[in-house]
């Protein structure tokens, strides 16, 4: 074989190889649907990321992120499906400081934020890298 055709084998399984990585990483993957329960928690969709509510005792609930959305209208129509209002959100857990994941937290301002402790300055807009880990201290209590 000519060194021609080597390079020309090397290619293309180059392509094989990232044509198999492609389709074992995104193949089959879909999106968490809309209004899915699991184990009490409710999915919530706003945009591409979600929401989940669980409830707690009293008729109150906790969220897990608090959306895409400043006017929270995904939050807002679940918790109007549940009968509660703005209220009734007690708890805010915040899994990373990304705007996506936390531009409704104005909407619930008796809400108790937790985030781990290296999300603080990220949630409280003085960083804007990511870092995860640590505790999960209160940004703002009750």
């Amino acid at each position: 074989m000519e060194v021609l055709e080597y390079v020309a084998l090397f290619v293309a399984l180059v392509i094989v190889g990232v044509g198999i990585l492609i389709v074992t990483t995104f193949m089959g993957r879909q999106s968490i649907p809309d209004g899915l329960e699991i184990n009490g928690l409710r999915i919530v969709k706003d945009g591409f990321v979600s929401i989940c509510v669980l409830p707690l005792a009293g008729g109150d609930v906790a969220l897990f992120d608090a959306g895409n959305d400043k006017r929270g209208k995904a939050i807002l129509g679940e918790l109007s499906r549940l009968g509660l209002g703005r209220e009734n959100v007690k708890t805010i857990f915040l899994t990373h400081g990304h705007p996506d994941h936390m531009a409704g937290v104005p909407l619930f301002p008796h809400a108790q934020i937790l985030a781990l402790s290296e999300e603080v300055d990220v949630a409280e807009g003085r960083v804007h890298a990511l870092k995860l880990g640590g505790a999960l201290p209160v940004l703002r209590g009750r």
